[in-house]
């Protein structure tokens, strides 16, 4: 979450985290600012969402590519 924290404070963003436990589902910051937050990002167009989406499959395939361009 210091991570998350991190990047709020120097991208200026407002990250939520949801993670999935069995037992426990932690929100963060908290869970009705974290709900707010993703229904802030649901309110946007699709198109406009995908815009600046990273996911954690491209962020990789981007890496093993830089990767392949050194050798």
């Amino acid at each position: 979450m210091e991570k998350a924290q991190e990047l709020a404070t120097l991208c200026d963003v407002q990250p939520g985290i949801v993670i999935y436990t069995p037992g426990e589902d932690i929100l963060w910051p908290t869970e009705s600012q974290a709900k707010e937050r993703f229904q802030n990002y649901l309110s946007f167009r699709w198109d406009t969402r995908n815009d600046n989406l990273v996911t954690h499959e491209t962020n990789l395939a981007k890496k093993e590519e830089g990767s392949r361009r050194k050798h």
